[in-house]
């Protein structure tokens, strides 16, 4: 499995999201993170798996939330670009794909 990292907009992204879900239902925080952890995972198996999306990115729908993982795939890692809401202003992120 390759490594992976998070650019610090997309880890932001993640509290925001976690913090939130845990304010609808108590635990439904904890139920998001794992999600998003098993779509990394999926991710640093397969990089390749991806849905092309702006430039050189990739996304992987997150199972059970409207949320997308963004990220670009390198030589011998992945990064995270964004952790998006897929019904809230699309590519919205793609300027941090060209600072990268």
């Amino acid at each position: 499995m390759i490594d992976y990292a998070f650019l610090s907009a997309a880890e932001a992204e993640v509290a925001d999201a976690i913090l939130y879900y845990e304010a609808q239902v108590g635990g439904l925080g904890s139920s998001f993170l794992e999600a998003i952890e098993r779509t990394v995972t999926f991710i640093r198996q397969y990089p390749a798996i991806g849905t092309r999306s702006v430039g050189t990115t990739r996304r992987v729908l997150v199972a059970g939330y409207p949320y997308a993982v963004v990220y670009r795939q390198r030589t011998e890692s992945v990064l995270v670009i964004a952790v998006a809401h897929v019904r809230r202003q699309p590519g919205y992120w793609s300027t941090r794909s060209r600072q990268v």
